[in-house]
């Protein structure tokens, strides 16, 4: 799994599941967070992150078996890779093609 921020300046980021904790990590610009993990026997591993930009911030999953499937790709058995790039208008994924498409907005926060 890979986070990479392509914002022109830094977020904060804070990855989990519910056994492993990655800390809050701030990354720079073009820099990333990467984990690696293997899927569970019931195929219910989940992982979610939080995003702080500024005022902004969003939160979701970055990784469900399901979302996998269409998002990801196989690396050695139960093991996938996934990239998600957080942008000035969003949340990127990449299943290692080079290609993303967009599936978050950040939450903006006003006044």
């Amino acid at each position: 799994m890979y986070v990479i921020n392509r914002i022109p300046s830094s977020i904060q980021v804070r990855c989990q599941s519910k056994d492993t904790d990655l800390g809050l990590q701030t990354l720079q610009t073009n820099q990333q967070l990467h984990w690696s993990f293997h899927i569970n026997i019931f195929e219910t591993t989940l992982y979610f992150c939080h995003f702080y930009w500024g005022a902004n911030d969003a939160f979701f999953d970055v990784f469900t078996h399901r979302f996998s499937n269409r998002h990801c790709v196989v690396v050695f058995a139960q093991e996938y890779n996934c990239t998600w790039e957080a942008r000035e208008d969003g949340f990127y994924v990449s299943n290692g093609s080079g290609n993303f498409t967009k599936i978050f907005d950040w939450n903006k926060k006003t006044g």
